[in-house]
């Protein structure tokens, strides 16, 4: 199994510090939404980034993501 960085999840008391997109996409009881669904969705940056980098995002794609910090 190669050897994978994981994004580095922030902690706070002890736990790991939940995401609401993830809390959102887990309560909804309608049909699936998109990312561009999500993008109208009032989230931090900071919850974006950590979604962005739950789901997968490649390191080129995420940098080139609008709601990325430098």
């Amino acid at each position: 199994m190669p050897d994978e960085m994981m994004p580095i999840q922030p902690v706070r008391d002890g736990r790991f510090v939940s995401n609401r997109i993830v809390e959102k996409l887990l309560e909804l009881e309608v049909a699936p939404i998109d990312l561009n669904d999500i993008a109208a969705m009032n989230f931090s940056q900071a919850e974006r980034e950590q979604f962005a980098q739950l789901i997968g995002y490649s390191l080129s794609g995420f940098s080139e993501l609008s709601y990325v910090s430098d």
